[in-house]
């Protein structure tokens, strides 16, 4: 019972550094650069989208947390953010659109330009599912790399005298 209290823990504790720390990170990055790249040109940070900082400081966190603390249970952080995004699409409401199809509606608003939300929903929903699914996948590398066959643990260490 407590080795699965230990799991659960784990899985928690990689899940708010996955999605909260991702977001949080990325997005600093991101409107840092806007004032930055506004001096260089208009038009460079007009195009700034947060995304890729978001992805990012996902595997970037995923990297540096599970170098140390290698746990499968990172493996399954995105799934939470995965749910939520799916309800939020299967129960998304037609009293938003205004001359869109609901698709067309659904994918500006999560995925898109924001639509007229502000860009909430991707902060909230989409942006965490991203920063989970990047740590997620630095987890499985960081796990695999760290699992080398006994064969190439004795070759690589000095010979003893």
């Amino acid at each position: 019972m407590k080795t699965r209290k230990l799991d659960i823990g784990w899985f928690l504790l990689n899940l708010c550094i996955a999605t909260v720390g991702g977001v949080v990170i990325g997005t600093a990055v991101a409107m840092f650069l806007v004032p930055v790249l506004d001096r260089i040109s208009s038009r460079a940070s007009a195009a700034l989208d947060f995304e890729p900082f978001v992805l990012l400081a996902g595997f970037l966190l995923g990297w540096l947390v599970n170098r140390r603390f290698p746990r499968k249970a990172a493996l399954w952080v995105w799934l939470v953010p995965f749910v939520f995004l799916v309800y939020d699409i299967l129960t998304w409401s037609t009293k938003w659109l205004e001359g869109q199809t609901w698709l067309g509606n659904v994918w500006d608003v999560f995925f898109g330009n924001c639509g007229g939300t502000d860009c909430i929903y991707q902060l909230t929903v989409t942006y965490p599912l991203y920063a989970s699914a990047a740590y997620s996948l630095a987890a499985l590398i960081c796990i695999t790399l760290g699992r080398r066959p006994a064969s190439h643990n004795k070759a690589m260490r000095p010979a003893q005298s």
